[in-house]
C-alpha cells in the first residue's frame, strides 16, 4: 500500500507540532499569524468549483470521478500549501488542518456518492477561509491587548533605569564629596 503525499505532509507535520511540544515551547501554536489571501483562497476556490461541477457533470462514472477528485484535492492541498504564507510561526499547525479537512472532504466524497452532488469542496474552502480570517482576528486583538502592557512593562523598566541613574550619580556625588574634604 502506497503513502498518498497528503497523509505523508500530514504526519511531517503532527511530528512537527509533537517535537516543538516536547522541546518544551510553552508558546501555543496558532493557526495563523498574518491575513490570509484572498487572491489565493479566491483561486482555490474556483478550483474546488471547477471539481465540484465535473464531480456533478461525470458523477455516474465512479473512477473517472474519484481520479479527478484526487488530482484536485491534491492541486488544492498543493496550492494552499506553497502559496500560503497565513501561518507564521505556526505553519505546521495550518498545514494540518487544512490537510485534515481536504483528506476529510476527500474521504466522505468517495464514501457517500451522494455527496459528489453537493458543493463540498468548494463549502471546504469557504470553511479554511473562514478559519483563516477568524484566527488573524484573534491574533490582532490579542497583539492589541499585549500593547499597552509592553507599554507599561517598558515604563517601569525606564523608570528603574532611571531611579538606579539617580542613585549612581548620588553615590558619585557623596563619593567626590568625602574625596575634597
Amino acid at each position: 500500500m502506497a503513502i498518498s503525499p497528503a497523509s505523508l505532509a500530514i504526519s511531517r507535520a503532527y511530528r512537527a507540532i509533537r517535537k516543538k511540544k516536547k522541546e518544551g515551547n510553552e508558546k501555543k501554536l496558532h493557526f495563523t499569524g498574518e491575513k490570509p489571501s484572498l487572491f489565493l483562497y479566491g483561486a482555490v476556490g474556483l478550483i474546488a468549483l471547477l471539481k465540484d461541477s465535473l464531480d456533478f457533470i461525470i458523477g455516474p462514472i465512479p473512477g473517472v470521478v474519484t481520479v479527478v477528485a484526487f488530482c484536485l484535492s491534491f492541486l488544492i492541498w498543493m496550492l494552499l500549501f506553497l502559496f500560503d504564507r497565513s501561518g507564521g510561526a505556526s505553519k505546521a499547525n495550518r498545514v494540518l488542518m487544512q490537510g485534515m479537512v481536504i483528506s476529510a472532504v476527500f474521504v466522505f466524497e468517495g464514501v457517500f456518492v451522494v455527496l459528489n452532488y453537493l458543493p463540498v469542496e468548494t463549502l471546504s474552502i469557504f470553511l479554511l477561509h473562514s478559519l483563516a480570517r477568524q484566527a488573524y482576528k484573534k491574533e490582532q486583538e490579542q497583539a492589541a491587548k499585549e500593547a499597552p502592557e509592553r507599554t507599561k512593562e517598558e515604563r517601569i523598566l525606564a523608570q528603574q533605569e532611571a531611579y538606579a541613574l539617580r542613585q549612581t550619580a548620588e553615590a558619585e556625588r557623596m563619593a567626590n564629596e568625602e574625596g575634597g574634604q
